[in-house]
């Protein structure tokens, strides 16, 4: 029945429900800078009432739950911007890498060594017996050989570069996929009485960013608790189970398979799929274009050069290695500036590759002097290798402004998400002070109804 005792009780609960109130807030004061954590809010509810003859009395309050604020619509924005940026800019940074190998415009690039061996075919025509200018020639054939070859290493870094941020990201994932499914069994296990885990799925929010920065993913919450997250449709965690994902290179082409499935996920986004794409397709792109210039400047300068007498009487010699012809492999068959050949000789010979060297033509070196303009079956090298460079330039460009806007986009997303999620301490102030004066207020109940009490002992 209503009466001092039931007062002192109510107001028993009072006191504790706001002193666990402040407790809340001071944990969200406490973690005000903690990355990924959500605000959390004591759940006040009334218990359940007396009812008596003359009407129903109350009989104090208690917390139902501490709830956690979070709005899964900006999670699921935030992780998708963030993986459209992560995606782009790892492209960027590979892509970026190899255009600084290219190092264009420059006079180290291989379009500037390239007009420099032209030159040097040039001065040899106009001066066909300068052994000078012979080997002016090699000389500078030497630098395309070696800048053909700094330009494949540093295809064959990046490519490293990306085979290990691959790798690493991989591990990575599984790692958080690991820990996802871990802590969906201690918040199903938390959550079983009814109650929010909130540091727990905190946590596990955390993850589920981290792994979204790597491979887009779509999370499904089950009504125990646990989520489940898929990539690509395919489940990599659920409940307390997960799958690993391993790199596979098998066939030529990089993938990602599901440990112990012949399942592939295709079409990945994020870190991973950028890497993906530059491995599968960006830098073996760039390579086949480079070893294609390589293999049609040993065409068509052979094809010259053999036409020629040397100084030394030699016929029909190829000047560059004809058995190497990749950016990589590509050398000089010459090694002696009296085998370069600058214009044709008398009394060839086939077969014994010799002839009679006639000084003064140079038709040979203007032949392939006019390599630099044109080729004999189509663009020239220099304008292939032109192009090359403006579309790696205009893809690095593109992917920067990509990865700018969902950048930008991710920023946004995540200031929409603070604004129900993050901690201000002006509220939690403010909060703070309303349980202290409630507290205050209970407590001024006790010595009220004890004030009471006494009353009714002095009476008696």
């Amino acid at each position: 029945m209503s009466g001092l005792g039931s007062i002192l009780s109510i107001a028993a609960t009072a006191m504790s429900a706001q002193q666990k109130a402040a407790d809340v807030t001071a944990h969200n004061i406490a973690n005000v800078n903690t990355e990924g954590y959500s605000r959390q809010r004591a759940d006040l509810e009334t218990n359940a009432p007396l009812f008596l003859p003359d009407g129903q009395y109350g009989t104090g309050v208690h917390i139902a739950d501490v709830e956690r604020m979070r709005d899964t619509l900006a999670d699921a924005a935030v992780r998708r911007e963030t993986s459209q940026a992560s995606g782009y800019g790892a492209r960027r940074d590979i892509l970026g890498q190899i255009e600084d190998v290219l190092g264009e415009p420059g006079d180290s690039g291989l379009g500037a060594t390239f007009d420099a061996f032209w030159n040097s075919w040039s001065d040899l025509a106009n001066d066909p017996t300068n052994g000078s200018a012979r080997a002016v020639v090699l000389q500078q054939a030497q630098q395309v050989v070696l800048r053909f070859h700094s330009l494949d290493g540093g295809l064959t870094d990046a490519a490293d570069n990306a085979r290990e941020r691959l790798t690493q990201n991989v591990k990575q994932l599984n790692d958080l996929t690991t820990q996802v499914a871990q802590l969906n069994q201690r918040i199903v296990s938390a959550e079983a009485g009814g109650r929010t885990a909130g540091d727990l799925r905190d946590a596990r929010d955390r993850a589920l960013d981290q792994i979204a920065a790597i491979a887009p993913i779509q999370v499904d919450e089950h009504d125990n608790g646990a989520v489940a997250v898929r990539i690509n449709g395919m489940s990599v965690a659920d409940g307390n189970a997960h799958h690993d994902i391993a790199v596979d290179s098998s066939g030529g082409t990089w993938t990602l398979k599901i440990v112990g499935t012949s399942s592939t996920l295709n079409d990945v986004g994020g870190t991973a799929g950028a890497l993906l794409q530059v491995l599968n397709q960006d830098i073996p792109g760039l390579r086949s274009t480079l070893d294609g210039m390589a293999s049609s400047l040993v065409q068509y300068v052979n094809d010259a050069h053999e036409a020629g007498v040397s100084p030394d009487g030699g016929y029909g010699l190829p000047f560059f290695d004809p058995n190497a012809t990749t950016a990589a492999t590509i050398g000089l068959a010459v090694t002696d500036s009296d085998q370069v050949a600058a214009g044709a000789g008398a009394n060839v010979d086939a077969a014994t590759h010799t002839g009679t060297y006639q000084a003064g033509n140079n038709d040979v070196a203007l032949a392939i002097a006019d390599l630099r303009d044109a080729a004999p079956d189509g663009p020239s090298l220099a304008s292939r290798y032109e192009d090359m460079v403006t579309q790696l330039g205009s893809n690095v460009a593109s992917l920067d402004r990509s990865a700018s806007v969902y950048q930008t986009l991710a920023d946004q997303a995540t200031a929409r998400r603070l604004s129900t999620s993050g901690v201000s301490i002006d509220e939690e102030l403010t909060q703070l002070i309303q349980h202290q004066t409630a507290y205050q207020a209970a407590a001024r109940i006790v010595g009220v109804v004890n004030d009471m009490m006494q009353t009714l002992v002095n009476m008696g």
